[in-house]
């Protein structure tokens, strides 16, 4: 038939990308933002966004926020973990943070004195 395109078996033009989809007012895709220590899930938040290199900026500017927000409590010699998942539970990405004092920092060192 003229004019008809072509349909992969799922009823799909094999050309038709996830952004087309999004245009046409099908679902944005969620993803899942988890922010924890090694004992403690500190948040967990779902975004919808329209992909996944939206959801690594993200991601980014969440740990920048978390930072700005808890930057007393960032010392607590903890090493924080940002997992962004999909909606089946894949990792995607992960961002670690550590914080540390040095021996210097601590006091401790009679050649360094803390003020």
């Amino acid at each position: 038939m003229a004019g008809v395109k072509n349909t992969a078996a799922d009823g799909v033009p094999p050309e038709t990308t996830n952004d087309d989809f999004q245009l046409k007012g099908a679902t944005v895709p969620n993803y899942h933002f988890q922010v924890r220590t090694d004992t403690h899930v500190m948040l967990s938040e779902v975004v919808d966004l329209p992909n996944a290199e939206q959801a690594r900026i993200e991601a980014s500017r969440r740990v920048g926020a978390l930072l700005t927000e808890h930057a007393g409590k960032i010392w607590a010699d903890q090493h924080w973990q940002m997992d962004v998942t999909d909606n089946v539970g894949l990792i995607l990405f992960v961002l670690h943070l550590s914080a540390m004092r040095s021996p210097a920092a601590s006091g401790n060192n009679p050649k360094h004195p803390t003020r």
